[in-house]
């Protein structure tokens, strides 16, 4: 038996309650691709929890969701697991780094699996099928707002006008972009850790986002050279603050004498960021979705693939995207240049 789970079960009073972690990590165990070791308790206990990649954590999630599990039932069988990996922290098998990160892809979910899946429809979606019809069809089409979406001189007079003279305009400045540069949703967006910004000594080019997408899952935006300036700048502010920890929020509130503070903004606090950028510039209706809107437009009529497309913008309901997964990183990045 792992030394920590030991700990873990010696830490309950009642066999009911250990029988019931025993029980969920087997559930869990057998949703990852080490399944063929839950065929028994001493396997189960035995096997190295803090050793699963990130990765096979958020499938777990994600295999969870998908198979229409109920919510009790996915929050019962993670909070065990999370449970466990926390006394694998307390007996230093896992960085403090690691801990947040694996934490954060195997959060509790809050809703059904039906409510799920109507989410993938949801206002920060993007119809890349009616995108790519409307070029197959329409030759001639040569802008943004030939398929419904912001001109690409709109949006840089946005950015343009909301400056970068205060904190709140670094702020907001790199929230919009993160949207309209790298097409990220609001909720990815605001959930997003220092961690998660990984900055190159190279330069923007081997630069990205990781980002924890729906259904947990985890895909990496390339920065063009606009998007790595305005996060580098930021981050720079963000880091005379307090809480400077990695697992802490990268977009934070600002107070009224423009001093950011630790704790980080909802998802309405960064549509709220958007809309009054809009709002500024007399730019009406302007929101998160119409930014995401705008990327996968630029990206399409600039020849870019809509399986590229799909994968930047961490859609999961274009299967025929997997049989593109060999497309690298460098591939990705070529594709945000023009942005």
């Amino acid at each position: 038996m792992q030394a920590y789970i030991d700990l873990y079960l010696a830490s309950l009073t009642s066999d009911a309650s250990k029988g019931a972690v025993v029980k969920n990590l087997r559930a869990a165990l057998k949703r990852t691709p080490h399944a063929s070791k839950a065929d028994s308790n001493e396997s189960v206990l035995s096997f190295e929890w803090h050793a699963l990649t990130i990765q096979e954590y958020s499938d777990l999630r994600t295999a969870l969701v998908e198979e229409g599990k109920s919510t009790s039932y996915i929050n019962t069988v993670l909070t065990i697991v999370r449970k466990t990996l926390n006394w694998a922290f307390i007996s230093d098998k896992l960085t403090e780094t690691a801990y947040e990160k694996i934490k954060h892809a195997i959060k509790s979910v809050k809703s059904n699996a039906k409510k799920h899946a109507k989410s993938n429809a949801s206002n920060d979606e993007v119809d890349l099928t009616w995108l790519e019809g409307k070029l197959d069809n329409l030759s001639n089409l040569t802008s943004e707002s030939d398929l419904g979406a912001l001109p690409a001189a709109t949006v840089n007079q946005v950015i343009g006008s909301i400056g970068t003279l205060k904190n709140i305009s670094v702020r907001n400045r790199a929230i919009f972009m993160c949207m309209s540069h790298a097409g990220l949703r609001r909720e990815e967006v605001a959930n997003l850790r220092l961690q998660d910004i990984r900055f190159s000594k190279s330069g923007h080019k081997e630069s990205f986002i990781s980002v924890l997408g729906k259904g947990a899952k985890l895909r990496d935006v390339p920065m063009n050279s606009e998007l790595h300036k305005a996060l580098m700048d930021w981050a720079r502010i963000v880091l005379t603050t307090n809480n400077k920890k990695r697992s802490a929020p990268l977009f934070r509130k600002v107070n009224i004498v423009d001093k950011v503070l630790d704790n980080g903004l909802s998802t309405t606090g960064v549509y709220n960021v958007i809309r009054k950028a809009g709002e500024a510039d007399n730019v009406t209706g302007l929101h998160p979705h119409a930014l995401r809107h705008y990327f996968a437009t630029r990206l399409l009529l600039n020849g870019r693939d809509i399986f590229e497309v799909a994968k930047l913008l961490g859609h999961s309901n274009v299967d025929t995207t997997r049989r593109y997964d060999d497309r690298g990183f460098k591939d990705l990045q070529s594709a945000v240049e023009f942005v």
